[in-house]
């Protein structure tokens, strides 16, 4: 594994633990009533998010066994479909709690740590492209 893969994926980890850490802390400032609302907008869409990430990965077996030399473009497009995946399914969520009338001071803190998250996904990303482009090793 290149140097550059390896400062990616621990850009990454920092960045989950950092996003974790805001999430935490930001879901300590809510009431009770507050938090049973957030578990049941979060629970009522866990298993409709699972449908895109397995639509992802039957494209990347099937196009990396059954598309001939196209295996880099593959790779690309799974990189950019989650990318996409993340962003949407976090604008889908905030929208939905922007519905449920959480604080403001809440949904801000909901964004910032969703932006550290998906700052270090696209650090690994970027890694992963200039390092050696390719999860395999």
């Amino acid at each position: 594994m290149s140097t550059a893969v390896i400062t990616g994926i621990a850009l990454f980890l920092a960045a989950l633990l950092g996003g974790r850490a805001i999430a935490e802390r930001n879901l300590k400032m809510l009431g009770q009533e507050e938090r049973d609302r957030l578990v049941d907008v979060l629970t009522r869409y866990r298993r409709v998010h699972l449908v895109p990430l397995a639509i992802i990965f039957v494209w990347y077996l099937a196009g990396s066994r059954f598309i001939e030399g196209s295996r880099w473009a593959v790779q690309y497009s799974v990189y950019a479909l989650l990318c996409a995946y993340i962003v949407g399914v976090n604008l889908f969520v905030y929208r939905k709690l922007r519905g449920e009338r959480l604080p403001e001071r809440y949904l801000r803190g909901y964004l910032v740590s969703r932006l550290v998250t998906f700052a270090g996904l696209v650090a690994l990303v970027i890694s992963l492209i200039l390092g050696e482009g390719s999860l395999a090793m």
